[in-house]
C-alpha cells in the first residue's frame, strides 16, 4: 500500500488557479482595501514586482504572517499618548483596543480564502496521472482544501485525510498561520526584560504583540492526532507530489516517518530543483 502526500503543486499541475497570485487576484477584485492593507502590513508591498508576487509560495506566504516589525510597533506604541488619568495603569486593555485593527488580518484572510476556494472550478478537471486510481486502494494525505482527489480521481473520501480541513466536508474556515516559535520566545524575552526594568507600558505592549503571535501560530501538534490512522495501514511506500517538504509542515513528515517505523520508501516529485 502507498501513502500519497499531496500539496498545492498537485492542484496547479491540473491547471487549477490555486497560487497565491490567484488568491491575490480574487482579493484585488473583491476586497482591494483589505489586500492593500494586508500586503503593506506584511511587507508584500505594491513596490514588489508582479513576478515576485506570482512566485510567492504558500509556505513563504504563511511564514510572512510572523514578519511584523515588532521593534517599530513597540517604539511607536511607547510614543502614543493614551490620555489616561491614572498614567499607565490599565494601559494594556487600552493598547489592545488600539492595536486590534492591526491584527485582524488572519481571521479575515481565512474567511476570504474559504470564499475563494469555493470559486475554483473543478468540473473540467481531468486526471493527469495513472498512478492515482481508486483501484489501487492507496491512502492520501492532502494539504489542499479542494476535492480534486475525490471528484477527479474518484478516490473514496474515507481514504483521503485533509490535514487542515476540506470545503467538501464543510469544515471550519481554513487553518492559516506561521510556524515561527522563535518570534514568540523573543517577544517573551523583551517582556521579561521590561518587567525587570519596571517598564509597565512596554510590558503591556509586548503582551499584546505576544498575543498576536500566539493567535496566528499554527501549532501542527494540534493536528498530529489525524495521522493516527497510519498505524493500521502501515504503507510501504510514500509518494510526495506538489509539496515543499519544508517549513511549517515539516513536523508532519517526521511524524509520518516515525509511524511507518522509518522503513517506507519515499519518492518525492518536484517541479524544479
Amino acid at each position: 500500500m502507498r501513502l500519497f502526500i499531496i500539496g498545492n503543486g498537485f492542484d496547479r499541475a491540473h491547471d487549477l488557479p490555486t497560487s497565491y497570485w490567484d488568491f491575490r487576484t480574487y482579493l484585488q477584485t473583491h476586497y482591494p482595501d483589505f489586500l492593500e492593507a494586508f500586503e503593506q502590513h506584511y511587507y508584500i508591498v505594491p513596490n514588489d514586482s508582479e513576478e515576485f508576487k506570482k512566485n510567492l509560495l504558500w509556505n513563504d506566504f504563511e511564514t510572512n504572517l510572523a514578519n511584523i516589525d515588532e521593534d517599530i510597533i513597540i517604539e511607536d506604541a511607547l510614543g502614543v499618548e493614551m490620555g489616561l488619568e491614572s498614567g499607565d495603569v490599565g494601559i494594556e486593555d487600552t493598547l489592545r483596543i488600539h492595536f486590534r485593527s492591526e491584527y485582524q488580518y488572519i481571521s479575515k484572510l481565512a474567511v476570504y480564502l474559504k470564499q475563494w476556494v469555493k470559486t475554483i472550478p473543478l468540473g473540467a478537471t481531468r486526471p493527469i496521472t495513472s498512478q492515482i486510481s481508486k483501484k489501487n486502494k492507496d491512502i492520501f494525505i492532502t494539504f489542499n482544501y479542494t476535492s480534486v482527489l475525490e471528484d477527479t480521481y474518484q478516490i473514496d473520501p474515507d481514504e483521503v485525510l485533509h490535514i487542515h480541513g476540506s470545503l467538501r466536508k464543510n469544515d471550519d474556515d481554513p487553518i492559516l498561520g506561521h510556524g515561527n516559535r522563535n518570534r514568540i520566545e523573543d517577544i517573551k524575552a523583551k517582556r521579561n526584560e521590561a518587567i525587570i526594568w519596571s517598564d509597565e507600558k512596554k510590558v503591556s505592549i509586548c503582551r499584546v504583540i505576544e498575543e498576536y503571535y500566539n493567535t496566528t501560530f499554527k501549532n501542527v501538534a494540534n493536528y498530529m492526532h489525524k495521522l493516527s490512522s497510519l498505524y493500521k495501514y502501515r504503507p510501504q511506500e510514500i509518494v510526495v507530489i506538489g509539496h515543499s517538504v519544508a517549513g511549517i509542515d515539516l513536523p508532519y513528515y517526521k511524524k509520518i516517518d516515525d509511524l511507518t517505523n522509518r522503513t517506507a520508501l519515499w519518492t518525492v516529485y518536484y517541479f524544479d530543483k
